[in-house]
């Protein structure tokens, strides 16, 4: 008969084994289809490994080309940067301005205070009247005077750049002193020896005066020019940090998957070897421990290859083990999930006083209208928010990023359950949804979405204004996505909401950022940085391990701060509805206690026993 007829596969629980057992009449049969099924598998494990290392490979090529790239022009344009304004450090380039500002100003009040010394003895001699007006109607003396005062320009000038032993001062001093004597003996020419010397050097301390007023105006100018250009340097000084480690990490993973891609070992090993069954016997427990060690072989082979197929994570262990990273949390399943919305959604439109003074949906009376399997559901998000806590002890977590690796994770539904959960214990929290392709907090809070996060990046209206609150939650504020705009990369990536994200965490002790899946689009990759880091979503029984893998690879690369891991749709394991089983209002509160016009029974009081 088929060979296939003679399998019989079933698959043990919710693990990744599948259990064969194969039958038949021929020993040497049996042994031979257990040995290709073993051969069959380590074959295609290997080769399984050496196509997501040549997948690694292609990836990491078709990147390193844009890093390069990058590279480059940071470097040619932090080099145009330096030629442009003619210095390397900006920081040592304004120590030098400071101190020849300094210096400037100390020449300039001595100068100053000669120029008066000066200025008197020329008063006590204007009794030669005309002596200016002489000396001025000179042409000779005039362009002597020219002259002085174009060296004077250049000396005060080019002080700024060279040191004073410096050639070019030296050589500039040298004119100026040859000139001086030639000045004095026009001057003596045209007026007498005194009045020539005391106006000649009332003249020369004036285009002195000059000349420093000027260079000191200069370096001033320079110097409220330093720190636009000291950021400009530091954000390019970063952005080439960047980029030059990103191109690093990437040659060393290109480097790290040739070695291993150039190792021949199998992945994969069997770890119990089919062995040839015995002769048929009358013996009913020989014949059955053939067939279980000869099924026992098999499911080992074959268990592997259902775990490549199989791509998708059952238990929170599994991810653990696979990722390395801590899980903060870890949120079952819940039926009522929708019928716990719905409800707070009728409540918040009707407003009906269910708690007398306090009105809303009370905690309390959760288990009575849910059920009690309700309660692992909000105490695994109360874990989640002390676990966020407990990460920094020296700098509180205030903000963070929310994404998954892919679509209908949970992300959105579980920003929101703790964004309520951390408003529940006390804290002031701001949920935005950042998700300006596809907003999903509004409608989970059946709130308008006309002005939100968009609106705010766009205009300068008041975030006050956009910031909703929401009813029966007191601690809790909400900033949608409002109106989607055609890039909304270019809007996350803005200084603006750099500086409405600064705004928000001194505002508010938690601010949570709701965003697309980070397989997807940047949008999560953009805003982490701004913030304390990430939670990765991760639901059982859905998110693809690849996808899952290439998420946190391209985070790791970038070197963004991943906190952790939350883990959605995990099977209940914990039964809190014995707490609450002996509540006297058990039987008070009912489905119908929460419909207008009901009438609210008396509890009635229930034994434990």
């Amino acid at each position: 008969g088929s060979i296939i007829s003679k399998l019989s596969i079933f698959r043990q629980g919710e693990t990744k084994i599948l259990n064969i057992r194969y039958k038949d009449s021929n020993p040497e049969r049996v042994k031979f289809v257990l040995d290709q099924l073993a051969i069959g598998y380590l074959r295609y494990s290997l080769q399984e490994q050496q196509t997501n290392l040549r997948q690694g490979l292609l990836f990491v090529d078709e990147q390193l080309p844009e890093l390069i790239n990058r590279v480059d022009t940071l470097q040619a344009r932090l080099e145009r940067f330096r030629q442009q304004y003619n210095f390397i450090d900006p920081q040592t380039q304004a120590q030098k301005l400071s101190a020849q500002a300094e210096n400037l100003s100390a020449e300039k009040f001595e100068t100053q205070k000669q120029l008066v010394e000066v200025q008197t003895r020329y008063s006590i001699l204007q009794q030669d009247e005309g002596a200016i007006a002489v000396l001025n109607s000179s042409a000779n003396y005039q362009q002597l005077i020219g002259q002085i005062r174009q060296i004077e320009t250049l000396i005060a000038l080019e002080s700024t750049r060279y040191r004073s032993n410096s050639a070019p001062i030296k050589n500039l001093l040298n004119q100026r002193q040859n000139l001086m004597p030639l000045l004095s003996q026009e001057a003596q020419q045209v007026l007498g020896s005194q009045v020539a010397a005391v106006t000649n050097e009332l003249l020369l301390l004036q285009v002195r005066l000059n000349a420093i007023s000027q260079a000191e105006t200069q370096v001033n100018r320079q110097l409220e020019q330093m720190p636009t250009l000291d950021r400009q340097y530091t954000d390019l000084q970063r952005d080439l940090t960047i980029a030059t480690n990103s191109l690093n990490r990437f040659l060393e993973k290109r480097e790290s998957l040739q070695i291993e891609g150039a190792q021949t070992e199998v992945p994969w090993q069997v770890l119990s070897p089919p062995a040839r069954p015995g002769a048929p016997a009358d013996n009913l427990i020989n014949q059955i421990m053939t067939g279980i060690f000869g099924g026992l072989a098999a499911g080992v082979a074959v268990a592997f290859l259902l775990e490549r197929l199989d791509n998708v994570y059952y238990s929170d262990e599994d991810v653990k083990d696979k990722t390395k990273l801590p899980i903060l949390g870890v949120i079952p399943h819940n039926k009522k999930l929708k019928a716990w919305q719905q409800l707070s959604l009728e409540q918040q439109i009707q407003n009906n006083q269910l708690n007398g003074e306090n009105g809303g949906i009370s905690e309390a009376s959760i288990p009575f209208v849910l059920g009690h399997n309700f309660l692992p559901f909000m105490e695994a998000f109360r874990t989640l928010c002390t676990n966020i806590g407990f990460l920094s002890s020296d700098t509180p977590i205030k903000s963070f990023v929310i994404s998954s690796p892919s679509q209908s994770d949970g992300k959105s539904t579980l920003a929101v359950h703790l964004a309520q959960a951390a408003a529940a214990m006390g804290n002031r929290v701001l949920l935005v949804d950042a998700n300006l392709r596809l907003p999903q907090v509004h409608t989970q809070f059946n709130l308008a979405n006309e002005f939100g996060l968009s609106n705010l990046i766009n205009t300068d209206v008041d975030p006050d204004e956009v910031i909703q609150t929401v009813p029966l939650w007191d601690n809790l504020f909400v900033l949608t996505a409002g109106q989607i705009p055609p890039d909304p990369t270019k809007l996350l990536s803005s200084n603006k909401m750099r500086s409405l994200m600064s705004l928000f965490c001194s505002n508010y002790d938690w601010v949570i950022y709701d965003t697309p899946p980070c397989n997807d689009f940047v949008d999560s990759k953009i805003l982490a940085p701004h913030t304390d880091g990430l939670l990765m979503v991760v639901r059982l029984k859905k998110t693809d391990k690849n996808l899952l893998n290439q998420a946190l690879e391209s985070l790791k690369l970038s070197r963004h701060n991943i906190l952790g891991l939350v883990i959605n749709s995990a099977k209940p394991q914990h039964n809190l509805s014995g707490y609450y089983a002996a509540s006297p209002q058990k039987e008070a509160w009912t489905k119908a206690d929460l419909e207008p016009g009901t009438e609210t029974h008396t509890p009635k009081t229930r034994s434990n026993g």
